[in-house]
């Protein structure tokens, strides 16, 4: 089909008089959304790794990540109804980068954070400030502040079924996973 192509101000959006213009008698024009592309699943997966070694060390992490998508969303577990009738287990939510990457926990409410509630397939750029683990599980438990993106993404399960979870370090490659 055709396509004309016409200079815009871009202040006031108006086509400029005297402007430039391109005419194609034919065209095929690949359109994209205007985040794609952006996110380097590679990159996020490297932010994710970092924390959760900052987690094991005790540092004080200050690492961005920056378009991270959530997984899983986990309501608050009550002491009451834990067998060990030890603390509550945290409301929180679950990270990754890629299907292949590393996943995190992030334990604190999403319903309570700003800009919240945050959902599954949420995209995120969350700024860590404090990190640790629980019972061995890394988590971020405390930022300084997470933005949505974007919404309605999904990452692939990753497939566990030929998985010896007897093997030694194979427990924590799946942690915190969309399995």
């Amino acid at each position: 089909s055709d396509v004309t192509f016409v200079e815009i101000d871009p202040d006031t959006y108006d086509p400029v008089d005297g402007g430039s213009c391109l005419y194609l008698a034919s065209a095929t024009i690949d359109v994209q959304p205007v985040d794609a592309g952006v996110i380097d699943a590679g990159a996020v997966d490297a932010q994710i790794a970092q924390v959760r070694a900052d987690s094991v060390s005790g540092t004080t992490s200050t690492v961005t990540i920056q378009g991270a998508v959530i997984t899983y969303v986990k309501p608050l577990v009550a002491a009451s109804v834990l067998s060990d009738g030890g603390s509550n287990d945290p409301a929180g939510f679950f990270i990754q980068g890629s299907a292949s990457g590393p996943g995190l926990f992030v334990a604190l409410d999403p319903a309570t954070l700003p800009g919240g509630p945050y959902a599954v397939g949420d995209l995120v750029d969350i700024t860590v400030s404090t990190v640790g683990q629980n019972v061995g599980l890394h988590q971020i438990t405390g930022i300084t502040s997470i933005v949505r993106q974007s919404s309605g993404l999904s990452i692939a399960p990753t497939d566990v079924s030929s998985a010896s979870f007897f093997d030694t370090g194979v427990t924590d490659t799946f942690e915190s996973k969309y399995v």
